[in-house]
């Protein structure tokens, strides 16, 4: 009101450049206004309106000076922290906080006066249209209160996102030790919208740190997500194992909850300095801060060897230095699920732990062997072992002629399976067809974590793999002295072939404990045991457990005496690869499909096991999944097919839809075994 005044009285003196009056004079000719002026009587507003109108301009011009002044300033930290990032120097950058921010304040001061000015413009313009002096008064109020939020709904729309957007993006490259988008420089840095790009993969890797959340969300939280995280952890403890290694897994896991993980995994290990590592999967990298923030948060120390690693490098790194290992990792399954490999240590203490010599400890742990430059193809389906395979096969004299998927970016997504898994027949089409136009006799699809693989072989034009029932027969015969092969229930056909080349066969229920716990009880009897296998493609020896690497190298040993038509006659039958066929009703299906089809097979006069599912011998092998709405099946015998049949009979009049499902994986599994399989 007091500027309104004086702009009136601006107005009254008319300008007049020959007034000429004295300080105290303008002083109280203003009282007056204030007091006396009739905002009704005629005036001349014309120079109020165009000095209100400029001063309006002047504030927005300045607001928008402040605005681009920030934005370079912005583009200018941005380089900066780009430069460095790209020499590997991001530790010398240091950015020192500000005791007053220049954007904010001059931000306020130019809104501030927009409004002061735009209120004083509607005032006097309404001086001309409006008569009652009440709504003029209450629309001065208006464009005051709906003023302030008014721009800055504009700043937060238009210019507030581009702000966060930097800040995001130079918290990403400083927070980026392992370097992975320096790595791909090309890739991430080319378009223009490159920001944008990092970002958005940054939070799928979890790179970025973790938002405060607002009070509704954690009110949210309360209710929902921590009894969730209680519930995860309380899943842990249960499924831990002091003597041998615990694997867990879940669907759709919060960084939340794997902090909490990480606080049980605190106290499972007795607070224990831990080997940390985990997978090149997106989510990850942050998964791995969250375990390493609840395991510390519990008063626990861990050695984080970050990202890039294989579960066989970290469980062996655990075992040299004497100490427990935590891999992070979901293994073959698709991206939206996580989980971890806890492995106690009960070894002796062999060298010192060196976190910069720890990569070459492991590296020089494979024999020095001279393969002959061996042509070799290897697919990594973006999985870790790309960052360690081609230093080995360098040691080895193996030349690979070609190397697939081998960016470790974590996608998934494009592989017909959606998963880094080697088991689905469709993600072995690339590099078999590859493998018919090029020198390769031999290729390798390694899982994620680097912990299963399947062997691809040509011979003459044909390219082919190896499916588990056959790898085991072709071993059994390169062994000469008896030994003992640990298998699971999808690979019992190969059981006439071990006990023909002179071994001895123990089956084990599925799942790495339960197959390592069974190497481990042979060898308690002093038996050599030569190899472990399950029919989801993980390989177990004595010495490196299930190693994928260290079995490829083993295989290669013997490849030039293999005869895989020798090899299949000594199987005696015919099998199916496994199947997984969907199964949505559980507790039908362990209610009613296994108790029916056992009764019907003990008719038949068969022998069965029903330890891990329901196991026919000479006829099938089922077994349902603890993560997934899938049973695992298999068909062997003189005629499969004919022992598919009965068994769809006998469950379509009791669960219809499994059985239908049944009958199509059987006709696909077919085809795909003529394709790609020996």
């Amino acid at each position: 009101m007091v500027v309104a005044a004086i702009l009136v009285f601006i107005a009254q003196t008319g300008f007049d450049q020959n007034h000429t009056t004295d300080t105290m004079s303008v002083s109280k000719n203003i009282q007056v206004v204030i007091v006396q002026t009739d905002f009704n009587q005629q005036l001349n507003f014309a120079p109020i309106l165009i000095l209100s109108l400029f001063g309006l301009v002047l504030s927005v011009i300045g607001f928008l000076v402040v605005i681009s002044t920030e934005l370079g300033y912005e583009h200018y930290i941005t380089d900066i922290v780009m430069i460095v990032y790209y020499w590997d120097k991001i530790e010398f950058y240091s950015h020192a906080k500000k005791p007053i921010r220049f954007r904010i304040a001059h931000r306020l001061l130019y809104s501030f006066t927009i409004v002061l000015f735009a209120a004083i413009f509607a005032f006097f313009t309404l001086q001309i249209v409006v008569s009652t002096l009440f709504y003029r008064n209450l629309i001065l109020v208006l464009v005051i209160l709906i003023g302030f939020p008014l721009i800055e709904a504009i700043y937060r729309w238009r210019w507030e996102w581009y702000f966060e957007e930097g800040r995001l993006f130079n918290n990403i490259l400083k927070n980026d030790t392992e370097g992975i988008y320096r790595e791909d420089w090309d890739r991430w840095f080319k378009d223009s919208n490159f920001r944008e790009k990092i970002i958005e993969d940054a939070r799928e890797r979890g790179i970025l740190p973790r938002r405060e959340k607002s009070w509704l969300y954690r009110l949210f939280y309360i209710f929902n997500s921590y009894p969730k995280s209680i519930e995860r952890a309380t899943e842990l403890r249960k499924k831990f194992r002091r003597t041998t290694l615990t694997d867990v897994r879940w669907q759709n896991l919060t960084f939340d909850e794997m902090r909490e993980l990480g606080r049980a995994a605190a106290d499972l290990l007795k607070r224990k300095k831990i080997i940390l590592g985990t997978d090149s999967r997106k989510s990850s990298y942050g998964m791995l801060k969250a375990f390493k923030e609840g395991y510390e948060k519990n008063k626990g120390e861990v050695i984080n060897y970050g990202i890039h690693c294989t579960t066989p490098m970290i469980e062996y790194l655990g075992r040299l230095y004497g100490l427990p290992s935590v891999m992070i990792t979901a293994s073959h399954l698709d991206e939206t699920w996580q989980g971890m490999k806890i492995t106690p240590c009960e070894y002796k203490k062999k060298a010192e732990y060196d976190r910069k010599k720890a990569f070459n400890d492991y590296i020089e742990s494979f024999p020095e062997k001279d393969f002959k430059c061996l042509p070799l193809t290897v697919d990594y389906l973006e999985g870790s072992v790309a960052r360690i395979f081609p230093v080995i096969a360098r040691r080895a004299n193996i030349r690979i002629v070609e190397e697939l998927n081998a960016e470790m970016s974590g996608d998934f997504t494009y592989f017909p399976s959606k998963s880094p898994n080697p088991s689905i027949p469709e993600n072995l089409a690339c590099i078999i067809e590859i493998m018919k136009k090029n020198e390769s006799r031999v290729g390798v699809v390694f899982d994620d974590d680097g912990d299963r693989h399947v062997i691809i072989l040509k011979i003459g034009n044909t390219v082919k793999a190896i499916d588990p029932v056959l790898l085991t027969a072709v071993s059994a015969m390169h062994y000469e002295e008896p030994g003992v092969f640990v298998v699971d229930p999808f690979v019992v056909p190969a059981e006439k072939a071990i006990e023909f080349w002179g071994h001895k066969m123990v089956r084990a229920k599925r799942g790495r404990p339960n197959m390592i716990g069974a190497i481990e009880k042979e060898l308690t009897k002093n038996k050599t045991v030569y190899k472990g296998v399950e029919g989801s493609y993980h390989i177990y020896d004595s010495k490196r457990l299930d190693d994928s690497i260290w079995h490829v190298l083993e295989f290669l040993t013997y490849m030039k005496n293999i005869d895989i038509k020798k090899a299949k006659e000594s199987i005696g039958c015919q099998y199916t690869l496994e199947m997984r066929v969907e199964c949505k009703n559980d507790k039908l299906f362990k209610e009613k499909v296994i108790p029916a089809l056992a009764k019907l097979s003990r008719g038949r006069g068969l022998k069965i096991k029903k330890s891990d599912g329901l196991w026919v011998k000479n006829s099938f092998v089922m077994r349902k999944s603890s993560r997934e709405d899938v049973v695992s099946v298999l068909f062997y015998g003189e005629k499969p097919g004919e022992e598919m049949k009965w068994v769809k009979r006998a469950i379509s009049q009791i669960y219809e839809e499994f059985a239908e499902n049944l009958g199509e994986g059987f006709n696909d599994v077919e085809t795909q075994q003529e394709k790609f399989y020996w």
